[in-house]
Order: structure tokens, then C-alpha cells, then sequence
């Protein structure tokens, strides 16, 4: 399995006053051995850990990468 550095963007599901953050970018490091795989798993990964939001698109998939580690460090660059 590799890991993939998955850059999305979330809209809030209520009003803005309701949630700290407006439309904002994120990026999450997700395993899998596609790149459908981790979309999938940072889709799983918004309904249900910021169910406050909802993924309005996906702006890149980079990857794969071979190590977590890796990936971490290069998300954050």
C-alpha cells in the first residue's frame, strides 16, 4: 500500500455562524493503493469526523508516496 496526499475543499453544512471555519482548503494523508482509494477514505473521513462540513470538490491526489513519514512531511510543505 502507498500513501497519497488528498488537497480538498469544505463547505459548511450550517450557517456560519454555527461553525468556526468558513469554506476553507484542507489536506489529509490517506492509504491506499489508488487514488480513487484515498478520495474514498478522505470522503469516509469528512462525513464523519467534520460532519459540521461537506466536501464541495477535490483539488489534487498527489502520490503515491512510499511511506507515511514522507507523506506527512510533504503535506506539510
Amino acid at each position: 500500500m502507498n500513501y497519497w496526499i488528498v488537497e480538498y475543499e469544505l463547505w459548511p453544512t450550517v450557517d456560519a455562524d454555527g461553525v468556526e471555519l468558513g469554506r476553507h482548503t484542507d489536506k489529509d494523508v490517506q492509504k491506499g493503493s489508488s487514488k480513487i482509494e484515498a478520495i474514498n477514505g478522505t470522503l469516509y473521513d469528512v462525513r464523519g469526523r467534520k460532519s459540521m462540513y461537506e466536501l464541495a470538490h477535490i483539488i489534487g491526489v498527489d502520490g503515491p508516496i512510499e511511506s507515511e513519514d514522507k507523506a506527512r512531511r510533504k503535506r506539510w510543505s
